[in-house]
């Protein structure tokens, strides 16, 4: 577990595995920068453009 302090406001940070945004973790499936993959997701861009 790797916890970070700072000194300015006092926030921990838990920078562990389990803690991360799944959205932004490396997936060697995908080949574009921000892929959307959840097609729910897709879906609600789609009916804004």
């Amino acid at each position: 577990m790797v916890i970070e302090h700072s000194k300015d406001d006092g926030v921990d940070v838990d920078f562990t595995k389990e803690h991360l945004e799944p959205m932004l973790q490396e997936n060697l499936d995908r080949f574009v920068l921000f892929p959307i993959q959840h097609d729910d997701i897709w879906e609600m861009y789609k009916m804004e453009q």
